[in-house]
């Protein structure tokens, strides 16, 4: 990685940490079909961001589910908690305010029940992250940087036990809409659809 005053370069891609992301400079697409109906974001700053990839701080790991690759991550610090909990609220506004145009077909839900389909990122003071394992290992998609050394490969999800500080790199891949699988209309339950790209111990 190499630093810049407020972002990080990663692979060829722009990196925000954390602390230095401003909401309102996050624009989100109408939703486009593919394989899953989804609105992708940018980030617009003194540069373009086609891509919106977070760095977290450093942060304890609450728990793991090797079954479901269910991650949960301790926030810690109330400002981060804050920032990405507007965030969450941001998207559901954004919803609320484009569903006429975005969804037509769909009858109109009020902000309680958007709220309800809502699949949070942000729950009870932790951040829910997903990484799918097969059998102890992780992922040879995520790279790993220890020891001032990048690799990529596999890496024993023993890393993820409770307690554990560990920093991830997350590409926020878009606002993925749920559809109706007879109808493929939108069911009223959507989630932000994110990937961990690296990890950092």
């Amino acid at each position: 990685m190499a630093l810049r005053p407020a972002h990080i370069v990663y692979s060829m891609d722009w990196v925000i940490p954390l602390q230095n992301l401003d909401i309102s400079k996050i624009n989100i697409k109408p939703p486009i079909q593919g394989t899953k109906l989804i609105s992708s974001f940018n980030y617009s700053d003194d540069v373009n961001f086609t891509c919106l990839y977070i760095l977290l701080p450093s942060l304890p790991v609450k728990s793991y589910d090797a079954a479901t690759g269910k991650l949960q991550i301790h926030l810690q610090n109330t400002a981060n908690t804050g920032k990405l909990n507007t965030f969450q609220d941001m998207l559901i506004n954004i919803v609320h305010a484009n569903q006429d145009a975005w969804f037509p077909s769909v009858k109109n839900l009020n902000k309680d029940e958007l709220k309800r389909g809502f699949q949070p990122l942000i729950e009870n003071g932790s951040i829910q992250l997903y990484c799918p394992s097969s059998s102890t290992m992780i992922s040879n998609e995520i790279s790993t940087y220890s020891g001032n050394t990048w690799s990529r490969g596999t890496v024993s999800t023993s890393i993820f036990s409770p307690g554990k500080v560990l920093r991830f790199l997350i590409k926020i891949q878009g606002l993925s809409f749920h559809q109706h699988q007879v109808s493929g209309m939108w069911s009223g339950k959507f989630r932000l659809q994110h990937r961990i790209s690296a990890i950092l111990f």
